[in-house]
């Protein structure tokens, strides 16, 4: 069986002990109405990191100026629907501001503390994304 390698790029956002969550809309291909951290498929000619800057930007109108890279984590490889793997990129940034902007991808958004995230019906691997997040914070 061959597999269709999707490469995506997730950034998990902190500011002040909490994490941004994003509510993916209808309009979306995959996960709709699942939470999520700031995601997107890697392109051709471009590294990681500069799409992880990009999407956070469409997606939040958080600017690189007000970001700091915390940490880039160990990629995440998973399957979905019996014929897609995906790999997945996190980075940990921490923002200078909470005011953002969504895109058409997200219908709500939320800054909540680490220990709500059982609250949320969240999209694959992201408590284990975050976990690595603040598991980082307390050394």
């Amino acid at each position: 069986m061959s597999y269709n390698k999707i490469i995506v790029v997730t950034s998990i956002i902190e500011n002040d002990n909490k994490i941004l969550i994003l509510k993916r809309s209808e309009k979306v291909k995959s996960f709709k109405h699942k939470w999520a951290g700031i995601s997107g498929y890697f392109e051709k000619d471009e590294d990681l990191l500069s799409r992880a800057l990009i999407e956070i930007y469409e997606e939040t109108k958080v600017k690189n100026e007000d970001l700091i890279l915390r940490k880039i984590l160990k990629q995440i490889t998973i399957k979905i629907e019996n014929e897609k793997v995906i790999t997945i990129q996190p980075f940990y940034f921490l923002s200078k501001t909470k005011n953002i902007s969504t895109d058409w991808e997200h219908s709500e958004y939320k800054w909540i503390k680490e220990d709500q995230l059982s609250n949320y019906d969240l999209v694959p691997k992201l408590i284990d994304i975050i976990s690595e997040c603040f598991l980082m914070n307390n050394k």
